[in-house]
């Protein structure tokens, strides 16, 4: 019996790590299909894309904040509603970091 009760403390950790582990898998899937939608919009020349950035967005806020779709009426289309927590370390930038070139 003391041993039972000894394992329930590390049952219960190890579940919560892979509800955390389940919740990256979603949260990241989610941010690879806004990163293709964005791709497949430049691939299609439907939004302005820096030269050298082979169509990809600069960073995730690009995302939020939206892009202009063609010669519209210069109406802002977000792709992503918001950038998401990390459920591992609780932080909003998702442990990323920008590039220095």
């Amino acid at each position: 019996m003391v041993l039972s009760s000894a394992a329930l403390p590390i049952r219960a950790v190890q579940h919560r790590a892979q509800e955390k582990r389940s919740c990256c898998v979603t949260i990241y899937g989610r941010l690879r299909d806004a990163i293709d939608r964005y791709k497949d919009l430049a691939d299609a020349n439907k939004i302005r894309v820096e030269v050298g950035s082979e169509g990809y967005p600069p960073d995730l806020e690009t995302l939020v904040t939206g892009v202009k779709l063609g010669a519209g009426d210069g109406q802002e289309n977000s792709i992503l509603r918001r950038i998401p927590v990390d459920p591992m370390t609780g932080a909003s930038r998702l442990g990323l970091a920008r590039s220095a070139g």
